[in-house]
């Protein structure tokens, strides 16, 4: 449990990276995510934010006697940083700011996200994802939108799909959507 513990708060970590130079375009605060130490009430909470301007990260912490404390750690002191807590006060805390995050999200229109989807669908075609049989796709709720390479052309759900298509596609649909169905791609896609 400990272990997948600490790669779930590593991976909240990247995501807060990514989420906060996203937020930054987009005029939004930094977001923190704040871990309660229950052992002691009388303790401030610890406060992690990502700083895009110093690209670090910034702690606040009683518990461990931190005050604005540029941090940039490994992912041994990241370990011992959460041996001082408990595992529900950890698991609070990563779902306290996914549900912060997606408010914020609602705050961004997905049109901004036009560039980054012709970059994964122009990524989809490359010969590389034939080769290897990899057959990437974007799927945003009941919608796929893949590659036919016998055919050379972007398809949507078995239907003939250009670029040009992509506004209206994402229009309606949230940006927190969309970019998770994005990023979902580009883990898969051989670049």
């Amino acid at each position: 449990m400990r272990t997948t513990l600490y790669r779930d708060f590593i991976e909240i970590m990247v995501k807060m990276q990514r989420n906060q130079l996203l937020f930054n375009q987009n005029g939004i605060k930094e977001v923190s995510l704040t871990i309660e130490n229950s052992a002691n009430i009388d303790v401030a909470d610890t406060v992690i934010t990502y700083n895009v301007g110093k690209q670090k990260w910034i702690v606040n912490s009683e518990t461990h006697h931190l005050e604005n404390n540029e941090w940039d750690p490994t992912l041994l002191e990241v370990k011992e940083f959460l041996d001082y807590f408990q595992d529900f006060e950890i698991l609070v805390a990563i779902q306290t700011y996914e549900d912060k995050v997606k408010k914020y999200f609602e705050k961004i229109p997905s049109s901004i996200l036009i560039n980054k989807f012709v970059q994964t669908m122009e990524l989809m075609a490359l010969p590389i994802n034939k080769e290897q049989k990899n057959n990437p796709n974007i799927i945003i709720d009941d919608v796929i939108i893949s590659y036919d390479f016998e055919n050379k052309k972007y398809m949507k759900n078995d239907e003939p799909f250009e670029i040009g298509e992509i506004s209206e596609l994402i229009g309606n649909k949230s940006f927190a959507d969309v970019f998770e169905a994005l990023n979902n791609t580009w883990k898969t896609v051989i670049k």
